[in-house]
């Protein structure tokens, strides 16, 4: 899919190509159902006021796991993958969870409550690997 700043167009675009004629109507009922779930889950990540990036990364990324799975189970564990694994050393994030969701995931767990030590360690990694910078380099940039 081509580079835009506008999730719904990914989504839009998304839909076009499952309406293709040459899918199986059952996968594209459910691929459709599934893009229409994950457009909801941006919206409410958009009124809470994340970066458009990482909303059009999350779309992008879903968007083409949806339009290439086949089975009601895969779409489900697209769109709610589980929280990251963690081995008591190191978290181990599901294949369908992309980093950018998993910093926004750690994002609203912070607001929860504190993280621990690990968490937010792992918060720091993500955030990292997402904007490719870190936090005290993105906060000194702003003074």
């Amino acid at each position: 899919m081509k580079s835009t700043t506008d999730y719904h167009q990914i989504i839009a675009t998304a839909l076009t190509a499952i309406a293709e004629p040459n899918e199986a109507e059952r996968p594209k009922l459910l691929q459709s159902a599934a893009l229409a779930e994950l457009e909801i889950t941006l919206n409410r990540y958009s009124e809470r006021c994340y970066d458009p990036a990482l909303l059009c990364a999350i779309a992008s990324k879903k968007a083409r796991w949806i339009t290439e799975a086949t089975t009601k189970k895969d779409i489900q564990s697209i769109l709610n993958p589980p929280a990251p694994r963690y081995d008591g050393n190191k978290f181990y994030p599901d294949k369908y969870m992309p980093p950018e969701e998993e910093a926004i995931r750690w994002s609203e767990t912070s607001l929860r409550a504190p993280l621990n030590e690990a968490g937010f360690k792992r918060y720091m990694e993500v955030f990292q690997q997402v904007f490719h910078k870190s936090v005290e380099a993105i906060l000194s940039e702003k003074r």
